[in-house]
């Protein structure tokens, strides 16, 4: 990559996206701000600022289709042909969930490869409804599905990695699919949603009992991390968010601990990209209890 400003090259990536959004008629007809919204986040995606990107903008019918059609047409732009190369759609159905994931950070954390701390995986807190929440090993489940959709990555017959995947995937030297029930899917999704999200925790939930995973964390006092970066000379307000998570005060987390490696983390993607000397990474932290938070 050019050592252009940072800000340039996540300006210039972000206005190749949108763009393409306007040539594309299922997406053109989104409002303008929510086009924007997501030319930005999928940006640092594809820079290899963010692991990976949930659409919650907006919604679309015939997401696999749709957003291959963008990846494509993205692919062949000279500028960002080689950006876009390691950008893949993720669909899973059951939920209606669509992640832009960047194939070399999800190798990173498959493989548990980093440049010098060993595995980018979060820590996994298991959620009960009547007890504490407690550290776990990593689920088995969320590591196969995670394996798998490496392995595909990994094994693509094209030069360039497939433009989008679906889940369920095929487990893993066996002809049978992974149980994808309601229940077990989100079971499975939402640590994995972390793990490429760039989460430092991933929640696990509870066998299921009828009720709403949504409560699980109501009324529980969390310690809330958010990871952006900024240009010195920017305004407060423009701002481009990495991540926002939590985890349960319970645990006894020391938060300058995770604080500094997210910071850290973050720095070591800076690094890869030229021009990033203006940028700034901002990890903050806070303790709230809400009546309601995502998992």
């Amino acid at each position: 990559m050019t050592s252009t400003s940072t800000r340039q090259t996540i300006s210039n990536t972000a206005a190749a996206i949108h763009k393409h959004l306007s040539e594309i008629p299922t997406l053109r007809k989104q409002a303008s701000s929510r086009k924007r919204t997501f030319a930005q986040d999928l940006a640092l995606v594809a820079l290899g600022l963010r692991c990976s990107y949930l659409l919650d903008c907006f919604s679309i019918t015939h997401p696999s289709s749709v957003f291959t059609a963008l990846i494509q047409r993205l692919r062949q732009e000279e500028e960002t042909g080689r950006l876009f190369d390691q950008v893949v759609h993720v669909f899973e159905p059951e939920s209606d969930q669509s992640f832009f994931v960047q194939a070399r950070l999800l190798k990173e954390k498959a493989r548990g490869e980093s440049e010098k701390d060993g595995t980018q995986l979060p820590a996994f807190v298991q959620l009960h409804r009547h007890d504490d929440p407690r550290i776990i090993d990593p689920p088995a489940d969320v590591l196969r599905v995670l394996d798998r959709l490496d392995s595909i990555l990994r094994d693509s017959p094209h030069a360039s990695h497939p433009c989008s995947v679906s889940l369920p995937l095929y487990d893993v030297g066996t002809p049978q699919e992974l149980s994808w029930t309601e229940n077990s899917c989100q079971q499975i999704m939402v640590p994995l949603a972390a793990i490429l999200l760039d989460y430092p925790f991933a929640y696990c939930l509870p066998e299921a009992d009828g009720s709403s995973s949504s409560t699980l964390l109501s009324g529980v006092e969390l310690h809330v991390f958010d990871c952006w970066i900024t240009a010195p000379s920017s305004k407060s307000d423009d701002r481009s968010r990495i991540m926002q998570s939590s985890c349960p005060t319970a645990l006894g987390i020391d938060c300058e601990v995770v604080k500094k490696d997210i910071s850290s983390l973050l720095a070591r993607r800076m690094g890869r990209l030229g021009g990033m000397q203006s940028y700034v990474a901002n990890v903050g932290w806070k303790t709230v209890k809400l009546d309601s938070a995502g998992l």
